[in-house]
């Protein structure tokens, strides 16, 4: 009896992952992939900053207040939008704050697998193929590692000066937005180069996130 339990109860687990889980579980890996980001890159002092434990190791969470209150908004709207299946990605820029030009891009592109969405017979029989939080937070801390590691591989000099970021949010409509938000253009990166991290995959979400940016120009 014990042992039919047991198992009953994993199964349970494996089912547990709904739109709106999934939609927390996401945004918080996009929280914490832009904190530790404007870290790394040297956006902000590292004194705005502060460690914490997630997902198995240490991460950065913005302290400043008005940082914090700042990217908490965007990834309020942001949750927001991505319960009503509308976010196609989210794009953290970091440019030159004195010619406007685009040093990094760090793209996360969402995508929602619908047919796990519909409460019909086809969606139920796929129940068993989705995975636990631990499952979801596991591949996470693997994209943060990627990412935190992946400074090691851009130009060491791009960001030598202070730098400004924007946050862009692609959605697939129009939308009303808050007063303070505005339309913006892509802000590309000519002749960029990339690099490519995992994917993060809840089972009604995909992630795949990436970072472009300016390369050095060798013969100089």
């Amino acid at each position: 009896m014990a042992t039919v339990q047991a198992v009953k109860t994993a199964q349970a687990q494996k089912q547990d992952i709904t739109l709106k889980g999934s939609v927390e579980l996401v945004n918080e890996y996009l929280y914490y992939a832009v904190n530790s980001i404007l870290y790394m890159r040297g956006v902000y002092p590292a004194d705005m900053f502060e460690d914490v434990q997630k997902y198995g190791m240490c991460i950065c969470d913005a302290k400043d207040d008005q940082l914090k209150t700042y990217l908490m908004n965007v990834m309020k709207w942001t949750s927001d939008w991505m319960m009503q299946d509308v976010v196609t990605g989210i794009v953290l820029v970091i440019l030159n704050p004195d010619t406007k030009d685009v040093m990094e891009r760090w793209q996360f592109e969402v995508s929602c697998d619908k047919p796990l969405l519909d409460e019909d017979s086809k969606a139920k029989s796929k129940l068993e193929q989705r995975m636990t939080v631990k499952d979801i937070q596991r591949q996470i801390g693997a994209v943060l590692k990627q990412i935190v590691a992946s400074v090691s591989l851009l130009p060491a000099t791009s960001l030598d000066s202070v730098c400004s970021f924007n946050i862009l949010v692609y959605t697939k409509d129009n939308l009303d937005v808050p007063a303070d938000w505005q339309e913006s253009s892509a802000q590309t990166i000519p002749n960029a180069q990339q690099l490519r991290f995992r994917q993060v995959h809840t089972s009604v979400h995909s992630v795949e996130s990436s970072v472009t940016y300016r390369a050095v120009d060798s013969s100089l």
